[in-house]
Order: C-alpha cells, then sequence, then structure tokens
C-alpha cells in the first residue's frame, strides 16, 4: 500500500515542513503532494518546502483559493491530477494544519477497499444549485479593501434567478471536505470532476468541497463508504473548527480518526515530541 498525501496549504510554512516529514520519513514509498494557495505568501517558501523532503511533490500551477469559491474545488483537482502521475493506491486529502493521529500501519490495516468519507444526501443542496455571483465576497480580508455594496448586490442578485436543477452525479450530498480513497475510486471522482467543471456545474457554486466529490463517491460506490477518519472540534456556531491545543489531544487521540486538526506545530510544540503517530 502506499500512500498519496493530497495537501491544501496556505500559510505555516513551519508546520507543514514538520507534517510532511512525520507523514514521509525518509525511505518513504509514499508521496505528498501540496497545492499551496497562489495568493498566499507560503508560495514564497515553495522551494525550501519541497527541498526539505525528497517525497514532496508542488503543484506546478496553483489556483488563488478563496473561502467557499469554487476553486477550492480546482485545488482538488489539480492535486488529484497531479497524483495520477505516481504510483500511489491510496489518498488521503488533508489540510496543511493536519496532524497524524495513528500510525501509518494502522491505517494500512484498517483503510482496504473502502472509502473514508461523510456523504450525506439532501443536506444544503442550495449550495450548489444556486448560481451565487457573490462567491468570492463571502469570507473578506480584513487587511484589504472590501466593497459592502458590490458584495450585496450580487448576493441578491444570485437569489433572485432560478435555481438550477441540473444534477449530473445524481442528489447533491454533504460532507466534510477532508477523505481518504483508495486509487480506483479517486480516478472515478477525478473523471466526473473533469465532466462536471467541462459542464459547467461548479460555476458560481460555493463550499463545493464539502458536496462534489462526496456526491460522486455516494452515487458510484454507495456500499464503500465508512464514516470520515478526521477529528475536529466544532465551537457551537462557528463557521470553522477550533485550533485545537494540549487539553483537546487525549480526546483525539482516544477517538478512531487518522488525522486531527486544525493543528500547529508553533502553537502545539509538544506534537515534535511525541513519538511518530
Amino acid at each position: 500500500m502506499r500512500f498519496a498525501y493530497l495537501i491544501t496549504a496556505y500559510d505555516n510554512a513551519e508546520h507543514l515542513v514538520a507534517l510532511v516529514n512525520r507523514l514521509c520519513p525518509p525511505g518513504t514509498r509514499d508521496v505528498a503532494i501540496i497545492h499551496i494557495d497562489a495568493k498566499s505568501d507560503l508560495r514564497h517558501q515553495a522551494g525550501a518546502i519541497a527541498a526539505a523532503n525528497p517525497a514532496v511533490r508542488l503543484v506546478a500551477r496553483p489556483v488563488a483559493v478563496h473561502w467557499g469559491h469554487a476553486n477550492m474545488l480546482k485545488a482538488i483537482r489539480l492535486l488529484l491530477r497531479e497524483a495520477m502521475g505516481h504510483d500511489f493506491t491510496h489518498a488521503h486529502l488533508i489540510s496543511g494544519s493536519d496532524w497524524p493521529l495513528v500510525s501509518r500501519e494502522r491505517r494500512v490495516a484498517e483503510f482496504g477497499n473502502r472509502c473514508w468519507i461523510e456523504a450525506v444526501s439532501g443536506v444544503q443542496a442550495e449550495r450548489m444549485e444556486v448560481r451565487r455571483f457573490d462567491s468570492r465576497y463571502l469570507r473578506p480580508d480584513p487587511s484589504k479593501p472590501f466593497d459592502w455594496y458590490r458584495a450585496r448586490l450580487l448576493k441578491e442578485l444570485s437569489f433572485r434567478l432560478p435555481r438550477r436543477t441540473r444534477r449530473p452525479f445524481g442528489e447533491w450530498h454533504k460532507g466534510l471536505s477532508w477523505w481518504s480513497l483508495p486509487r480506483d475510486v479517486c480516478e472515478t471522482v477525478l473523471k466526473e470532476m473533469d465532466r462536471g467543471f467541462a459542464m459547467g456545474v461548479f460555476k458560481g457554486v460555493i463550499v463545493g468541497d464539502e458536496h462534489a466529490v462526496q456526491t460522486i463517491v455516494a452515487h458510484h460506490y454507495p456500499d464503500r463508504i465508512e464514516r470520515h477518519r478526521h477529528f475536529l472540534r466544532w465551537p457551537e456556531g462557528a463557521a470553522s473548527p477550533a485550533w485545537l491545543t494540549h487539553a483537546d489531544w487525549a480526546m483525539a487521540r482516544a477517538s478512531d480518526a487518522w488525522f486531527a486538526r486544525k493543528l500547529s506545530v508553533v502553537q502545539a510544540p509538544f506534537l515534535l515530541d511525541e513519538a511518530a503517530a
């Protein structure tokens, strides 16, 4: 079994390098494929990140990722396409703020031919059916000027238009963005994502990374789906998971998850002191 770690990264080069070194120690046959957000300052450190571990492969032409925007789907598509050029058998989509909770041997023993992904039918399907013209304005950067009038106008326009009824992959499913899939499933996902982009299905969707792959897997491989293996802590009413601390670590390690997020070796240096998970 050879793993491809598909990593979406935005910042915190120190954690990213530590994560890759933990996942791909010397002599590994696994590969870490990294998509660095094109608008991130992290791109200036891409060469050093790649040089730090021979298992690293960088996506050559990354996209600028905005929260909720379809470019997150483009980033996943680029990661999958790059992965297909490597000899992997199973893939994990994780973020640059993840950390492994269990050993590689345990993941090998438990993975099998199954799809470890969350996919619940009929939840927030409007994200994929309403063409949002304001998707680039969903989570503005407070350090930059923001055109609130334009954002509000585009949002109102989006909801005045009829919903799209086209469902090329079947009824929309929703789940956590992060997943672990065998290679044959990854091949199907990439093929169907290519078809979806060619049809314009993903134009104007929001948070499509919680729907597209989940829907494709749910309709092609329903009998192979198992629960996702990520540990996260969501504060009530929050739009994103909390940063984990040492106080959360015992609960994370006691779970049956393979990975935890969000973490940083800068904020949680104890991660480096532990034996390799």
